[in-house]
């Protein structure tokens, strides 16, 4: 072996071993691991599942179907709602501060005033007498009532207005005839401010024709 040779070798010897022992230095496993999950970690809570949300929308309006209007009537009965056929005031008796009985051709009709004072009217033949008897049930015997025939007609036999007194059972009495004239005759009754009226229908009353 020459000379340059051996000088190389002995050269190289501290190399070599310096490359053994870093050799040696290094770990087992140089491959990268991934990090080790702790046992005491929490699990991981799983997704939550999707709920169908309550329908809040206001549920449809139910339909009803509307009632049809009843027809006009073409002609009204001739018996208006005052009279005794129409209202069944015939006969039956009448509670109240102040009732009416008039005694007709037809019987005995009993009646009582509406809020406006007006007592139902009262159908008579064309020139008949009537006997009016009217009760005052809240005045004393003795109060003055003013008694007025409005459109014609007579009071007692031949007059027109007539001052009477209420009896000892609070009650006025008089007598009404009408005329040979058919239509409306309105009867005042007048005591103090308190006015009432009686109504009365002289002959057949007109059919009435709606529209």
């Amino acid at each position: 072996m020459s000379r340059p040779l051996r000088i190389a070798l002995v050269a190289a010897i501290p190399l070599v071993a310096a490359l053994a022992w870093a050799l040696c230095r290094l770990p087992e496993d140089a491959t990268p691991k991934p990090p080790a999950v702790s046992a005491s970690a929490p699990p991981l809570a799983p997704a939550p599942s999707r709920t169908a949300e309550p329908d809040n929308r206001p549920a449809p309006e139910s339909v009803v179907p509307s009632t049809p209007a009843a027809p006009r009537n073409a002609i009204a009965s001739s018996a208006r709602s005052g009279s005794p056929e129409d209202s069944g005031l015939r006969g039956r008796p009448v509670e109240g501060p102040l009732s009416a009985e008039i005694t007709t051709s037809g019987g005995v009709i009993r009646s009582a005033p509406d809020a406006l004072g007006r007592f139902p009217r009262v159908n008579i033949a064309p020139e008949e007498e009537v006997r009016v008897s009217v009760a005052y049930a809240e005045a004393q015997p003795g109060d003055l009532v003013v008694v007025q025939a409005e459109d014609g007609g007579v009071l007692e036999g031949s007059r027109t207005a007539l001052p009477l007194k209420l009896d000892a059972d609070r009650r006025l009495r008089f007598a009404f005839k009408s005329t040979r004239e058919g239509g409306i005759y309105r009867v005042t009754l007048r005591r103090g401010f308190e006015e009432r009226r009686l109504e009365f229908w002289g002959g057949k009353e007109p059919v009435v024709v709606g529209n």
